[in-house]
């Protein structure tokens, strides 16, 4: 298995985010694939966020939650 480039990625989240021919613009989806490359989550993990997962802690923004294959907090 090959890793997909930084371009890979972006083209892939802006076709899903645009749509192209025989797949809809779908945000949502672009939004939860942006977020698994900026945070390095799974998509479960990212799923299951709740606004109130979301900590400001001082000048900087941190999560509070256990990811659940690992049982890693974050």
């Amino acid at each position: 298995m090959v890793a997909l480039t930084t371009e890979q990625y972006q083209n892939i989240i802006r076709s899903v985010k645009t749509g192209i021919a025989g797949l809809r613009a779908n945000p949502r989806v672009a939004a939860v694939l942006t977020a698994e490359a900026n945070l390095g989550m799974r998509v479960g993990d990212i799923l299951r966020l709740r606004l109130c997962d979301i900590i400001k802690d001082g000048g900087r923004y941190r999560l509070n939650m256990r990811e659940e294959k690992t049982g890693k907090k974050r």
